[in-house]
């Protein structure tokens, strides 16, 4: 008999495992002069440190080799379920805590967010801020340059270019209005991909472990500009289309493929993210393959 009656609710058990996806939340932001910061603050925090690890993948750069994102606020309200007068707020929340900067772009684009690392140990150092401590002279903590409007098109249009696959660093064409949505069209067809592959299903099976893990080869294989596959190195383009053919089959080949490892082959596996993705993408042409030899032994 339960020990609680009433509602059901899916409790954990001893033998059960923690399996999902999760944001990591930075320790310091509930050390010292942090301690003053609102928890949606904290949390909008965590997400844009989340997001970052995708500007740096696409090296989204200003001449002075600074990271920055883009994160429309109805985005990020979203996330938080807050309205996007809310996200205001928090956004200026974290500036007076110099953990962002914002950049303007205009013309309705997004705007450009650089982000600070946590000072441990230090109190808020912008004399505008409730939390500012006097007695600490006022140096800004993000090294920022003054960024002008041709500074901007230029790192706009490398964004451009960097999603193209172009390693060229800066260009002085105009910036192209679809560079927004093409980031988001590539994360729409992200999620189609996660969606054909079907890893809620394997919540449902003694392979629920392997969801978060395939989850984060998705994204890996996605948005690298180019990836090593054994000894070949393939082009994003041809990774993309390849991922096309990804399915709930094919993830559940491989799998098979991998519990079938004797010990010894485990143990020679020297970097398991790259192995796991080459497991992933052979499984591809492995699964067709097979499945074309099955049936030819069937009917012929």
């Amino acid at each position: 008999m339960p020990f609680f009656k009433g509602e059901f609710m899916d409790l954990y058990k001893i033998e059960d495992e923690l399996s999902y996806n999760f944001y990591m939340m930075p320790k310091g932001l509930f050390e010292g002069k942090y301690n003053k910061l609102s928890a949606e603050a904290k949390i909008a925090y965590m997400l844009i440190i989340d997001r970052l690890k995708l500007s740096k993948l696409n090296t989204w750069i200003n001449e002075s080799g600074e990271l920055y994102l883009l994160y429309k606020r109805e985005d990020l309200a979203d996330m938080l379920g807050v309205c996007e007068k809310t996200i205001v707020k928090i956004l200026k929340e974290l500036k007076e805590f110099n953990l962002i900067k914002e950049r303007r772009q205009g013309l309705g684009k997004p705007n450009l967010i650089f982000v600070s690392k946590i000072e441990e140990g230090q109190r808020c150092q912008n004399k505008n801020c409730k939390y500012y401590n006097s007695e600490i002279e006022n140096n800004t903590i993000l090294n920022l340059p003054n960024i002008t409007n041709q500074e901007i098109t230029k790192t706009t249009s490398q964004e451009w270019k960097n999603l193209q696959g172009n390693n060229n660093k800066f260009n002085n064409n105009n910036y192209n209005n679809n560079s927004v949505s093409l980031y988001e069209d590539e994360m729409k067809e992200l999620e189609k991909i996660k969606k054909k592959c079907e890893l809620d299903y394997l919540l449902k099976t003694d392979e629920y472990r392997m969801k978060p893990i395939i989850e984060n080869l998705l994204e890996i294989m996605y948005f690298s500009k180019k990836l090593k596959i054994n000894n070949a190195i393939l082009p994003q383009t041809l990774v993309r289309e390849k991922m096309e053919k990804l399915n709930s089959g094919i993830v559940m080949y491989m799998i098979k493929k991998l519990n079938s490892l004797n010990e010894d082959e485990g143990n020679n596996i020297k970097n398991s993210t790259n192995f796991l993705i080459s497991c992933l993408y052979n499984a591809i042409t492995e699964y067709y393959s097979d499945s074309e030899l099955m049936f030819k032994g069937e009917f012929c």
